[in-house]
């Protein structure tokens, strides 16, 4: 199990539900670099997300928080980083508001969540 909390944001229905990824409660802001090493920082298994997986985040943003709202935590907004290096000095990032996706210089700051797969 993940040491820290975070709210389900994909399960897998052939498998009961078994099986998914959780989205950090715990955020941060900052250039790509320092994401990058406060996920690992987080625990083996977080890491930033995907550009697919926060894709599914911005599709399900109500839900997800209005789920963060019941914990009294902070809802998701604003830009995102994902994993995805473009480049050696870029990588890509979403708006989560509308789901658009580019690539910024990796000094830039942005918000910051993790995933976990369980």
């Amino acid at each position: 199990a993940p040491p820290f909390g975070g709210a389900v944001f994909l399960c897998k229905i052939t498998d009961g539900g078994k099986h998914g990824k959780i989205l950090s409660y715990q955020k941060m802001f900052g250039d790509w670099n320092r994401a990058m090493r406060w996920s690992k920082e987080l625990g083996i298994g977080w890491i930033l997300p995907s550009e697919n997986e926060m894709l599914i985040i911005s599709r399900n943003l109500m839900i997800i928080n209005k789920k963060l709202l019941r914990c009294d935590l902070v809802p998701i907004n604003g830009a995102h980083w994902t994993k995805v290096e473009y480049g050696a000095n870029r990588a890509w990032r979403i708006l989560l508001s509308n789901g658009d996706v580019s690539h910024a210089p990796k000094e830039y700051v942005y918000y910051v969540r993790a995933v976990f797969a369980f």
